[in-house]
């Protein structure tokens, strides 16, 4: 395993304790890595600059892994991971006093995620991996993001939506989306119902916004009641965390049909795979109904990946597209004319006269020098191949 100057290793002492992984291990390591990976009978793994780095010099007992989750979880949890029910949460360290951890910065939070996994003494062990969130959201003038989109993430109502694999920067750009609603002049009421809450924006000073964050497991029993709830709230703006199933789909679209915006993510491998992800998670008998409603309220859709910089950090390559009402008016026809297919083909016109594609983000990165020809080459590549099988899939 590969150890870096920048990443200390640290001796895990027995039995050790919430409060000793803290101070020893995750306040050190919140600013510098981008995901912590923890199982039993395994050294600490940190992604450091996208390359696995270890961060402790002995193994983590499979006693001490399971005080760590008890000590993060309820029991609720707890029992819910053994029984082979994956489980999020966000944890928090308080650092009040510390000096030069950002602006108004109180505490430090993580994303967790932890499953029951194997290991080569036991079929039933916990795992966890830790995801370090800044307590501020970014704000978006910093992102460097490709000329238009950033007015095109503000429509009045509809969907906004992101998409990218794990660790591509897309809740970074979602939550520096929201962050600039937080300070629209009129004053927005935001809801997020999320799993877990990611930014908590309550942080950010002098709002103009009314916030409500809400938890799915832990504030809500569900997200179909959380989402329910925040619409009688009379929201401008609803950010639902990611839609994973038809039941997230259909409360977004029924949310930005009401005239709200609504924010989201995906996982797809291009903004034209959208709406055969869409299709793919409904019942074949409802599935182009569905995709028609969802293309009445898209507005926005980004995808984007991280990739190292020769100038040191990373570089996103981001492709997008904004959907003006006579796309919309195309892609209906598509969808009445030739089904599922005929809307792909129609969104590789629109993204061919109005959109940006992912290669020509690419290039723009290489351009810039912020890219070798040969990462170039193959980002281009991967993608390409990548975006072919979905669409096979679909």
């Amino acid at each position: 395993m590969n150890t870096h100057d920048d990443i200390p290793l640290i001796n895990i002492p027995p039995n050790a304790k919430l409060s000793d992984f803290d101070k020893l291990l995750f306040i050190g390591l919140h600013s510098k890595v981008s995901d912590i990976f923890m199982q039993p009978d395994r050294p600490v793994t940190v992604r450091y600059r996208q390359r696995l780095i270890r961060a402790s010099k002995n193994p983590v007992s499979m006693e001490t892994m399971k005080a760590l989750i008890n000590a993060m979880v309820s029991t609720t949890q707890a029992a819910a991971i053994d029984a082979g029910e994956p489980q999020s949460w966000s944890h928090n360290i308080q650092i009040d006093g510390e000096k030069g951890l950002g602006e108004h910065t109180k505490s430090l939070r993580f994303r967790c995620n932890s499953k029951s996994v194997q290991t080569y003494r036991s079929a039933e062990n916990r795992a966890i991996v830790m995801r370090p969130t800044p307590q501020l959201p970014m704000k978006l003038e910093s992102l460097n993001l490709p000329p238009g989109l950033t007015e095109a993430l503000f429509p009045e109502s509809g969907i906004v939506l992101f998409s990218g694999p794990t660790g591509s920067g897309k809740t970074t750009t979602l939550a520096a989306t929201l962050r600039e609603q937080c300070y629209d002049p009129d004053g927005k009421v935001i809801v997020t119902v999320e799993e877990p809450v990611e930014y908590n924006l309550h942080a950010l000073p002098d709002v103009t916004a009314f916030i409500t964050h809400c938890e799915v497991g832990r504030n809500v029993a569900d997200f179909n009641l959380a989402m329910r709830a925040a619409l009688r709230e009379n929201p401008d703006v609803i950010m639902t965390g990611e839609m994973r199933d038809e039941e997230s789909m259909l409360m977004a679209i029924e949310a930005s049909q009401t005239g709200h915006t609504v924010y989201s993510t995906l996982h797809t491998n291009s903004v034209t795979s959208v709406f055969v992800r869409v299709s793919q998670k409904m019942p074949p008998d409802r599935a182009e109904s569905v995709v028609a409603t969802f293309i009445e309220a898209s507005r926005t859709f980004v995808y984007q990946r991280l990739f190292p910089s020769n100038k040191g950090g990373v570089v996103a390559v981001v492709e997008w597209v904004s959907l003006s009402v006579m796309d919309r008016i195309a892609l209906l026809t598509a969808l009445s004319d030739g089904g599922i297919s005929a809307v792909t083909r129609k969104m590789n016109e629109i993204m061919d006269h109005s959109g940006l594609w992912y290669k020509d983000s690419a290039r723009a990165a290489y351009e810039s020098g912020h890219l070798s020809s040969t990462a170039y080459e193959s980002i281009v590549r991967t993608h390409e191949l990548e975006t072919k099988l979905e669409h096979a899939d679909g």
